[in-house]
């Protein structure tokens, strides 16, 4: 494929070529053992080594070695113990090696640039971290774990532990494909970090703009403390005027020790208003985002 292939464009070519790998444990996808094998069979300079090194102030980094051949090492900060943001650290350094080798020789990469991998300020962060999402949680199987189920925490915490990633980063993705209306809202200290909406949602007006500005989390919300606990997983209803003038809301909320910040996902009453969504089908979306793939890459085998 083409280096100049977008970051989602690899990781679809990717799973075509993992679902097609027999006697493999599909999910969730060894990023280690792909990463060094696909840049190995693939590439004239591969990817060596990946291990947990101490970096301070980093999540990741992939950095070309200093010898005749050329060769590349992927790095993760040894602190970190959540074996789902390890994994997707790994991805998003390999999205970098897929991507960007060709334009800098180390990429150090901070705890934003690899969490919010929903990020606009970015483009080469946040065409690595689209990598990772697509890479670890292909749409259609993600579609076919939450098919004619509610959506809960519980259900997207399933997600998460099947493609060892983090119930935020599952989340993010329901949010990417999903017909209803939600958002997924981080707080810190009583005042919102930033809201991620779905389509649906953004379409119909129902988002939080908070970029720049300082947005207090609504006090008669549950990550406002008005249930005097600010973590309740169950959903709760709350009436129009607390998150949205006219919109009632349930609100389920979790507590990131790890993070320090309050993580509430907002589910909103359907609007029949709302103008359906002209999708382009799957298959052409495919061809057109993968022309250009070498044959090469075709010969790709779990270790």
């Amino acid at each position: 494929m083409n280096q100049l292939a977008s970051g989602k464009a690899w990781a679809i070519r990717l799973t075509q070529i993992l679902n097609k790998v027999p006697g493999i444990e599909r999910f969730p996808v060894d990023v280690r053992a792909l990463a060094q094998d696909y840049s190995r069979q693939c590439f004239p300079d591969p990817i060596t080594m990946v291990k947990g090194e101490k970096l301070d102030g980093f999540e990741g980094a992939l950095f070309r070695s200093k010898g005749a051949k050329p060769m590349w090492s992927i790095v993760y900060n040894d602190s970190l113990s959540v074996p789902g943001r390890i994994n997707f650290v790994l991805a998003h350094e390999f999205g970098h090696y897929l991507r960007h080798r060709q334009e800098l020789d180390e990429f150090f990469c901070s705890q934003r640039d690899v969490t919010q991998w929903d990020r606009e300020d970015a483009a080469r962060e946040s065409d690595a971290n689209q990598f990772a999402s697509y890479l670890l949680m292909p749409i259609d199987d993600f579609r076919t774990q939450v098919s004619g189920q509610k959506i809960d925490l519980d259900l997207l915490g399933h997600c998460a532990d099947r493609y060892g990633v983090s119930l935020t980063a599952a989340t993010l993705k329901w949010l990417e494909f999903t017909e209803q209306r939600a958002l997924l809202v981080a707080a810190r200290e009583g005042y919102i970090l930033w809201a991620k909406p779905s389509e649906r949602a953004l379409k119909s007006g129902a988002y939080i703009r908070s970029k720049g500005l300082v947005v207090p989390v609504p006090s008669g919300s549950v990550a406002g403390g008005a249930f005097g606990d600010s973590e309740l997983r169950a959903p709760v209803a709350l009436p129009a005027g607390v998150w949205f003038p006219n919109e009632p809301v349930t609100e389920m909320t979790i507590v990131s020790d790890r993070f320090d910040m309050t993580l509430s996902l907002l589910l909103l009453q359907d609007q029949h208003s709302v103008a359906q969504l002209d999708e382009e089908p799957e298959e052409d979306l495919l061809d057109k985002m993968t022309e250009g793939h070498s044959s090469r890459h075709t010969g790709w085998r779990a270790s």
